[in-house]
C-alpha cells in the first residue's frame, strides 16, 4: 500500500512539474509575441523593454 501511494505521489509531482513548465513556456511565448507585435507597430524599443522585460538584444532578434 505504501509503495503504491508513493508511486502515485511521484506521478502527481511529475504532472505538476510538467504543468508548471508548460505554463511558464506559454507565458514566455506570449511575451515574445506581444514584443513582436509592438515592434511591428513601430513602438520604441525602450517601451517594449519596459512592457515585456526583454533585453534590447532579445528584441533586436525578434521578427521584423
Amino acid at each position: 500500500y505504501e509503495t503504491r501511494m508513493q508511486s502515485l505521489a511521484d506521478v502527481e509531482s511529475k504532472i505538476a512539474s510538467a504543468e508548471a513548465k508548460g505554463i511558464e513556456k506559454g507565458i514566455e511565448q506570449g511575451i515574445v509575441k506581444v514584443a513582436e507585435n509592438m515592434k511591428m507597430s513601430g513602438i520604441e524599443v525602450e517601451i517594449i523593454m519596459l512592457a515585456t522585460g526583454l533585453s534590447r538584444d532579445e528584441i533586436a532578434g525578434l521578427k521584423p
